[in-house]
């Protein structure tokens, strides 16, 4: 994983003792690269102060949210994440607004639906092989997700497989299990 090391809301170390509390690298996912970053947030970074480091380091100027892996929703931008972010780590995901069109194939006619950009793989996965997608007996962990023959991994964001476009077809495919 590329990570480059960078600190958004402060350029000044933790003064006080919560400060140091919450002082902690966050990893973010960016739409459209496959590799994530790593950033230092400090108690009062925001989403926006996420936002702007994003741009400084990719280049980015559309519009961009930050949300949650697998959320529903996008962060407030301008609320503190040390009161946003859940107690376990999670990472976050910067994209730009808008659900993400997807096409799953497997053996017969495909089947669509729109996620959120922070949608992991596996959350893709889930969906397909369940009752709205395709009704396949089995676990997850039986089947994967192939983009243009690439095998996904499961902890991928979906928004970090598209570039610039807000849709996307996925292939649906049997795990190969060893034998032996």
């Amino acid at each position: 994983m590329h990570t480059e090391d960078r600190t958004a809301g402060s350029d000044q170390p933790a003064k006080h003792e919560s400060d140091r509390v919450l002082n902690m690298p966050i990893v973010l996912a960016i739409e459209g690269r496959r590799d994530n970053l790593e950033l230092q947030v400090v108690a009062e970074s925001t989403p926006a102060d996420v936002i702007a480091s994003v741009r400084q380091v990719t280049g980015i100027s559309a519009a961009l949210s930050v949300f949650l892996e697998n959320g529903d929703a996008p962060l407030s931008p301008d609320k503190p994440l040390a009161g946003q972010l859940p107690a376990e780590f999670v990472v976050l995901h910067v994209a730009t607004s808008g659900k993400i069109h997807v096409e799953f194939t497997f053996n017969g006619p495909p089947k669509a639906h729109d996620f959120l950009p922070s949608a992991t793989i596996l959350t893709l996965t889930a969906w397909a092989i369940g009752p709205e997608g395709f009704g396949l007996a089995g676990s997850v962990s039986d089947y994967q997700l192939k983009h243009a023959g690439v095998v996904l991994e499961p902890d991928m964001h979906l928004g970090q497989v598209v570039t610039g476009k807000k849709e996307v077809a996925l292939d649906l495919v049997m795990k190969v299990k060893p034998q032996g």
